[in-house]
């Protein structure tokens, strides 16, 4: 049997509470197999999905339910090298992705980020949380080092400060911490 992730909603409720998808153009990095993507998809005007796995994307492809084949695009991708005009996208999420990114080019994704972002837009970064369920989420995994080595560790460390860093000091962003 596969284990379920996130089988309680959290992460779509926690989103949810914070902003809405409703009408936007939406971009998200590191979208994997979709799982995350298909539950707030069919709320936004557009929604283009990028992870740099080409299994995934093929996998999220394939999942895709009839009713968001108009409004969901899948593709193959990076967020350090975005291929999208400037201010195209009114919310740009980076799902899981961020922090599994190698660290010298956390600075470049979030540069693309700021870049394709329309003014006023919001960036979403969903990283590990303490909130999550034990026995379902990522303190499990990350209690029992399932998520790799410490680098991973200095990597959802490293995320958080350059985030930090773009809001408080080069004022590109409103942090706002949930």
């Amino acid at each position: 049997m596969a284990k379920l992730q996130d089988p309680e909603g959290i992460e779509t409720k926690t989103v949810l509470k914070h902003l809405t998808f409703d009408g936007k153009d939406v971009l998200e990095i590191g979208c994997g197999d979709g799982r995350l993507t298909f539950k707030y998809a069919e709320m936004a005007r557009r929604v283009v999905a990028i992870d740099p796995i080409e299994e995934s994307i093929e996998k999220a492809k394939s999942n895709r339910p009839k009713n968001l084949h108009h409004r969901l695009e899948f593709l193959v991708g990076q967020g350090e090298k975005l291929t999208f005009p400037d201010q195209s996208f009114e919310i740009v999420f980076f799902s899981w992705s961020l922090c599994c990114t190698d660290i010298p080019k956390m600075g470049k994704a979030l540069d693309e980020a700021s870049r394709v972002l329309r003014p006023g837009g919001d960036l979403i970064n969903l990283q590990p949380s303490l909130q999550q369920p034990f026995s379902n989420g990522a303190v499990s995994y990350l209690v029992q080092k399932k998520f790799g080595t410490s680098v991973d560790d200095e990597r959802y460390r490293q995320s958080r400060l350059v985030l930090k860093y773009l809001a408080l000091i080069e004022e590109r962003f409103n942090l706002e911490s949930r």
